[in-house]
């Protein structure tokens, strides 16, 4: 599967998102429901990760992308085995 970086980085830009950063979540963790100050737009570069909004569930693996608001509360269970490697654009509303 060949993932364009650079592209994504590009788009976001593009779309205002001014902080793009390379984050790690270790496998086999947990973060319980929480919000965000930033709208986020993000590419799964490795791992896999469920992420509970709204009642929802949905499974993201490398080369999926999430998009989520600002102030929406979530839960984020990453899988065991593969940490999780996601490039991340943030959008801080005005």
């Amino acid at each position: 599967m060949g993932i364009d970086i650079e592209a994504f980085k590009a788009r976001l830009q593009e779309e205002g998102y001014t902080e793009i950063i390379e984050r790690t979540m270790a496998a086999g963790s947990t973060i319980d429901e929480h919000t965000h100050p930033f709208d986020v737009h993000a590419l799964v570069l490795a791992g896999e990760a469920e992420i509970s909004c709204g009642g929802e569930s949905r499974i993201y693996r490398a080369g999926d992308t999430l998009r989520m608001s600002a102030g929406t509360p979530h839960t984020e269970r990453y899988a065991e085995g593969e940490d999780y490697r996601f490039l991340v654009g943030r959008r801080h509303p005005a």
